[in-house]
């Protein structure tokens, strides 16, 4: 039986491993893709020495489950927050993570791929794709916005979740992130519209010295990454 779940995902424990495979429902193309990405954003957020756990292995559909690709990586104990009004010191510790791996610099544009590559050759155009997927209405008002959108010569590693389960802490430190597998390339600034977007309370933890036009635009942006 599994230790733990999500929506998606049954995680189960084997000696110091945990394995991570998807609920029948969500055993997709795409959720195949996700453990791949997860798996690289990992790697490289570990060479760069950030505390994240190590995925040691992606099996293919049929290596370890048949007609399901399978997550391994280390099993590290610690306390994990569920909800998103815990202590400041908590939020601000995980805001402080997501805001210093955006140093990691690509030449990128947009949803990371397991290879490390994005198909946009520039941040706008990964943008203007994503207000494509808008209501007739947003996607007048966004669009008649879009001027205050930089245009970047280089990407930052963009964190697109802050959930509070995603991290690991012990005796109040944060230890190791967990789950990093929908990240993109892109303007580091919009680590702030996503914090908006998803918990306002770790929004109150990020600097003040920033463009708060700006990062309502990404705001209302972030809700059409997954569309």
């Amino acid at each position: 039986m599994p230790f733990n779940y999500s929506e998606k995902h049954y995680i189960f424990s084997r000696d110091n491993k945990v394995i991570k495979i998807a609920r029948a429902s969500y055993n997709t193309p795409n959720t195949d893709e996700s453990y791949y990405i997860e798996k690289f954003s990992h790697d490289i957020l570990i060479s760069h020495n950030f505390p994240v756990v190590k995925i040691d292995k992606i099996y293919d559909k049929g290596e370890l489950v048949d007609d399901f690709v399978v997550l391994e990586e280390e099993k590290k104990d610690g306390q994990v927050f569920y909800n998103k009004a815990c202590e400041t010191t908590i939020l601000s510790q995980i805001a402080t993570f997501i805001q210093q791996v955006a140093q990691i610099k690509s030449s990128s544009f947009g949803f990371i791929d397991r290879y490390g590559k994005s198909e946009h050759t520039s941040w706008t155009s990964f943008l203007k794709s994503l207000i494509e997927s808008a209501n007739p209405e947003l996607k007048a008002e966004l669009l008649a916005g879009f001027d205050i959108v930089p245009e970047l010569t280089e990407s930052a590693f963009i964190l697109t979740d802050c959930n509070t389960a995603n991290f690991i802490f012990n005796h109040g430190k944060l230890q190791y992130a967990i789950d990093i597998e929908r990240p993109l390339w892109g303007d580091r600034n919009f680590i702030y519209g996503m914090i908006k977007a998803r918990n306002r309370f770790m929004y109150q933890c990020v600097p003040t010295e920033i463009n708060e036009e700006l990062i309502d635009y990404y705001a209302k942006i972030y809700k059409y990454l997954f569309c």
